[in-house]
């Protein structure tokens, strides 16, 4: 027989609701009536874990540095930039780490590069000429030779010129990290990135050759400016850091992101004493000795070098700079890249 509702029978008859978070210990039910004793009680604070922040700080620590500390990166690019470290202050920087305007700062990599090359010049000049020696062969240029025996001395300096440009960039970071030069490594770094270099070198080039040929449509000129001082720095990056030739273009481009006026300013900086050598020293010489084409060759070849070797030391100091404003970049670090080499 049915009971009517409200009666004690249909109420004892009835299930109990229960609250799934009281049952999985998650969160204690409100108060219901005195009843429940259960929930009657004053509810107590829990107990503080003390274990837990601890626990926490050694799994933090246990995992890499990237995931630890990783900051945005200055250009708003969501992938991590490598993590301050507080100790990395009391660490020697790669390169000058000068504070202030693109002028100063070109003027310190500028005494760090006389420094570098009196350091090692046996190395760096000869070379910087290692390119030059197709030139003193070429003798005097006829351009119904130009697809025969020039092209393949185009091609041999092409090469000549990767292989010197990877060992001085090399030997920059041995004399940063060890204080000289160790030659064996160097020289077979050198070899393992030689294709990936002249990969570069062809990018680039054509980039800057496409460049020229739109200068006509005044358009040109400030294309060639952005991608010189852009891309410059993809050949360091290939030599140092080991990257792909596209992932160091594009390396390249980040490192001088919000930095592309300093580096021009500085690019004009080295650039110009061998501008005011070649006006004042090569043209009277050229004019002077237009019979002899093996003179002006040599005179061409010297001036290359020097200028070669030069401006690659001052080119990897300025990429090291750079590396040292948008990373926590020191020589421990920079140890370590030329070493996993």
């Amino acid at each position: 027989m049915r009971q009517p509702p409200g009666s004690d029978t249909d109420t004892a008859s009835r299930a109990t609701p229960i609250d799934i978070r009281e049952a999985y210990g998650i969160i204690a039910p409100p108060d219901v009536g005195a009843a429940s004793p259960a929930v009657s009680r004053e509810a107590e604070p829990p107990a503080q874990d003390t274990e837990a922040p601890a626990q926490a700080s050694a799994a933090n620590a246990a995992l890499p540095p990237v995931a630890r500390d990783a900051e945005p990166r200055a250009d708003g690019d969501d992938a991590p930039q490598r993590p301050r470290d507080d100790a990395a202050s009391d660490r020697p920087p790669p390169a000058s780490d000068v504070q202030g305007g693109p002028i100063t700062a070109g003027l310190a990599l500028m005494v760090d590069t006389r420094a570098v090359f009196w350091k090692a010049a046996w190395l760096f000049f000869p070379m910087g000429l290692l390119p030059q020696i197709p030139l003193l062969f070429a003798g005097d240029f006829q351009p119904e030779d130009l697809t025969t025996r020039y092209l393949v001395l185009l091609i041999f300096a092409v090469l000549l010129h990767v292989v010197a440009t990877g060992s001085m960039i090399l030997a920059v970071a041995h004399i940063r990290v060890y204080g000289g030069v160790r030659l064996g490594k160097c020289l077979s770094d050198a070899a393992q990135v030689a294709l990936p270099l002249l990969v570069v070198y062809l990018i680039v080039g054509f980039t800057l050759f496409s460049c020229i040929i739109l200068i006509a449509l005044l358009i040109g000129l400030p294309l060639l400016l952005y991608f010189l001082v852009t891309l410059f720095f993809a050949p360091h990056v290939v030599a140092i850091e080991r990257l792909n030739p596209l992932m160091a273009l594009g390396k390249s481009r980040w490192l001088v992101r919000g930095y592309i006026v300093t580096a021009f300013v500085i690019g004009v900086m080295f650039v110009t004493p061998f501008l005011v050598a070649t006006l004042v020293v090569f043209v009277p010489f050229a004019l002077l000795a237009s019979d002899s084409a093996m003179a002006v060759n040599v005179v061409v070849a010297g001036l290359s070098a020097a200028a070669t070797s030069y401006l690659t030391i001052g080119g990897t100091l300025t990429y090291l700079h750079l590396r040292g404003k948008r990373e926590d970049y020191d020589l421990e670090l920079l140890k370590a890249e030329i070493e996993q080499g």
